[in-house]
């Protein structure tokens, strides 16, 4: 038989890029006020810091969807 491979969506994650930083997390960065807080992960979903930026140092937030193949 051949190989079946599957596809599947693993991780979403955001990208914040700032005029220094770029911060990588699986939470969506929340906006309170004038500031963003972020959810600073590592590749287990474990939480490492909470970073928080002003509005006005953020260049781009975006979003990647990982796409891992699985082989059965």
């Amino acid at each position: 038989m051949a190989n079946i491979k599957a596809e599947k969506v693993r991780n979403v994650k955001y990208i914040v890029i700032t005029q220094k930083e770029t911060y990588k997390t699986l939470f969506e960065p929340v906006k309170r006020g004038k500031y963003y807080f972020i959810r600073i992960t590592d590749k287990n979903e474990v939480e490492k810091k909470r970073v928080q930026i002003a509005e006005e140092r953020i260049e781009k937030i975006e979003y990647i969807i990982e796409k891992v193949e699985e082989h059965e």
